[in-house]
């Protein structure tokens, strides 16, 4: 997979190597503390969702292979490929469902991220805006089909949400 990209060429691919190596240290694998630490997460949560989302083998450690696929997956995915990284990254209990809990966790840490300031009540404003457009069954929570609904009618909505996984 990787060989075959357009976009993860050259000095790209070089970079991200080298940060890996940075990260992993000697033994070539990142574990959750190097992870966190080495991209720099400010949150424990998204750093551990994450985490889990590049550890493909469920080893409890990241190789060069996961760590290089998942960011292959990230960028040069299908749109599918995409939302669903995005949907499994909001997810952060893995339940299946993005809660509200969940939801308001990531907006503020993008908004942290972009040094965007903000107050509780635009948060849930803006959390309460989302589950309207989303939460089309009433449960209280987002399964897989509501958020692709949601990616598709509104991209940018979705897309502002982001969490960058990689510095």
């Amino acid at each position: 997979m990787i060989n075959s990209s357009k976009k993860l060429a050259g000095p790209f691919i070089i970079d991200l190597k080298n940060k890996f190596q940075e990260i992993a240290g000697e033994d070539q694998l990142i574990d959750r503390s190097e992870f966190r630490n080495g991209l720099e997460i400010s949150n424990e949560e998204i750093s551990n969702r994450l985490f889990d989302i590049f550890d493909k083998d469920k080893s409890g450690a990241i190789d060069i292979t996961e760590f290089m696929n998942t960011i292959e997956t990230v960028i040069n995915g299908s749109e599918l490929d995409k939302i669903k990284f995005a949907f499994n990254l909001h997810d952060l209990d893995d339940s299946g469902f993005i809660d509200k809990t969940e939801l308001k966790i990531l907006i503020e840490q993008s908004f942290l991220e972009n040094n965007l300031d903000y107050d509780e009540f635009q948060m849930d404003l803006l959390v309460d805006e989302f589950f309207k457009r989303s939460d089309t069954d009433h449960s209280g929570s987002i399964d897989f089909g509501e958020f692709l609904e949601v990616a598709h009618t509104y991209p940018d909505f979705i897309s502002g949400f982001a969490v960058n996984p990689v510095n």
